[in-house]
């Protein structure tokens, strides 16, 4: 029968006896590696990237511009990479007017002046309304211009300095005969006196009373002339001002008409321009996007030409399509990597930029996944990292990194320990 105590001993001879100091620097070791790990965990922190698309172009895209109705274009106004400006008409098309009358009519409604009644004017479709419109400028013109109501105010003025001359000589009459009267009266109180003594007799009383009694009438007669007068320059000064109403209250009349033909003018003009004048949006650098040429039919809504906007106003830009995960990571200020796949970025390298907004609002794409917008500034010329600069062209796509604030290593794991336990 075998002896385990036997063996047992045999396979410690054999193994040996571990000592205590391996054990208690094993133990040593174990701790200054957990704790090495975790300090290295520690200082290890990289950050997360949130990767979508991106389209490079400018701030302000260009902006076509399109045939207004189909039409043979009867004259171009630009040439290739023109320089142009707002609301610059770079293009007529076929129409029954002539533009050099339509630019005069547009003049004449501006600052009307002498108008030219006799000057025979192709309009097209607006010579209606400019026939309206220059008869009611005539009529006012007529209104305003006409001296009737100024001679008849002038005959009225005159009438009046007349009566205000006359009053004021009938006014020294009165003052005059006043005296008079009052002499005569003295005289026939004397004569009163007399006769009461028996001296005069009663015929030249009477006479005397007589005499007293025709200057006063004399008197009364010039107050009242001069009244008469009064009355009437007063009457003549309401003449004068009816007469001046009466023309304000015609010429306002018309006017109102004039206003109304001009506007009806202006609308059909703007509507002719709208139609048959090719204008430019906005200011910037003109390309023709087809190869234009005059007696060439164009098509309504057909983009014949595109501005891009001056440089210098213009800053190169990437609008970049991030998904709704993740988001919320997303800063100003942040750095953004952005890979072409016209330029391999292990040959060309990477662009860089920096976030400078971000919708508030997310919009969903064709697969109806919801996605935030973010625009992102880059320097121009555009440079890579490996130093080499890359020929910007309008809507170029990239891939864009955003790389969000960084994180811990240490931190990561403890989410996601926490995650996992809460999700137990």
């Amino acid at each position: 029968m075998p002896n385990n105590n036997t063996d047992i001993y045999t396979l410690d001879d054999m193994l040996g006896v571990s000592p205590n100091w391996l054990q208690n620097s094993g133990m040593s070791m174990l701790f200054l590696t957990t704790v090495g790990l975790l300090s290295m965990s520690w200082f290890i922190q990289y950050p997360d990237r949130l990767t979508g698309k991106a389209v490079i172009q400018t701030q302000y895209p260009p902006v076509e511009v399109v045939a207004p109705s189909s039409a043979v274009l009867e004259r171009l106004l630009v040439d290739q990479h023109e320089e142009v400006i707002q609301d610059q008409p770079l293009g007529l098309l076929e129409n029954t007017a002539d533009w050099e009358d339509i630019k005069k009519v547009q003049s004449w409604i501006t600052e009307p002046g002498e108008i030219d009644m006799d000057t025979n004017m192709q309009l097209g479709e607006v010579q209606a309304a400019y026939a309206s419109w220059k008869s009611e400028w005539s009529l006012y013109l007529q209104a305003k211009n006409n001296p009737e109501t100024a001679n008849r105010k002038a005959a009225l003025q005159k009438e009046k300095e007349y009566l205000q001359n006359l009053n004021a000589s009938l006014e020294r009459r009165i003052v005059l005969y006043e005296q008079e009267v009052k002499l005569i009266e003295k005289d026939l109180a004397r004569t009163e006196e007399l006769h009461n003594s028996g001296v005069v007799s009663d015929v030249v009383m009477e006479q005397k009373t007589n005499t007293v009694l025709q200057a006063q009438r004399q008197h009364e007669q010039l107050r009242s002339e001069c009244v008469q007068n009064q009355i009437r320059s007063e009457q003549l000064t309401n003449q004068i001002i009816d007469a001046e109403q009466s023309r304000t209250l015609r010429l306002q009349e018309l006017q109102v008409r004039l206003d109304a033909a001009r506007q009806q003018l202006e609308s059909v003009l703007d509507a002719w321009t709208q139609q048959y004048i090719i204008r430019a949006p906005t200011n910037g650098r003109l390309e023709l996007t087809q190869d234009l040429s005059e007696s060439q039919f164009v098509t309504a809504g057909s983009a014949l030409m595109v501005i891009s906007p001056a440089k210098a106003e213009n800053p190169v830009v990437a609008r970049c399509i991030i998904p709704v995960q993740g988001s919320g990571k997303i800063a100003i200020g942040q750095s953004v990597q952005l890979e072409l796949p016209a330029y391999p970025p292990d040959e060309f390298g990477r662009l860089s930029g920096k976030v400078v907004a971000v919708a508030e609002i997310p919009v969903a794409d064709e697969k109806q996944q919801l996605n935030y917008s973010v625009l992102v500034s880059l320097e121009s010329p555009l440079i890579t990292n490996y130093q080499k600069e890359i020929t910007f062209q309008q809507n170029s796509d990239a891939v864009a990194r955003i790389i969000t604030q960084k994180r811990r290593l240490l931190q990561r794991l403890l989410d996601q320990l926490l995650t996992k336990i809460e999700t137990k």
